[in-house]
């Protein structure tokens, strides 16, 4: 647990969570933003200051959620070599599918999943 403390970590989901999930867990920085590009450029500025970011799309202020990004683009995420650990709550079927379509591990290796099952 310690260990992530000294790594840079983003934080996110690509369904939906509660508006104040982000700063319960200690994210001290929420980027929304609708537009995958300047998501990941308003990510890539905060990660030299900020060690633990969160990621979401948009605000659903009627329903004190935040809406998540799409599974695509936590792949890029992955992809960008700044980021040391993608924490992702994944609707389970595509998380399922994922672990079918990862043969050589790569994701895997750069994304801690967690997967919120209702209840």
């Amino acid at each position: 647990m310690f260990a992530l403390a000294r790594e840079l970590v983003v934080t996110t989901t690509t369904t939906k969570i509660l508006e104040s999930e982000p700063s319960l867990h200690g994210s001290p920085l929420l980027i929304l933003e609708k537009e995958e590009v300047r998501l990941i450029k308003l990510l890539q500025q905060s990660l030299g200051r900020d060690r633990h970011v969160s990621v979401a799309s948009e605000e659903l202020p009627t329903l004190g959620k935040l809406r998540g990004i799409k599974p695509e683009l936590v792949d890029k995420l992955a992809k960008l070599g700044q980021i040391s650990y993608i924490e992702v709550i994944f609707p389970l079927g595509y998380l399922l599918r994922q672990f079918a379509r990862c043969s050589n591990g790569r994701i895997l290796t750069k994304i801690r999943l967690l997967v919120k099952l209702s209840v």
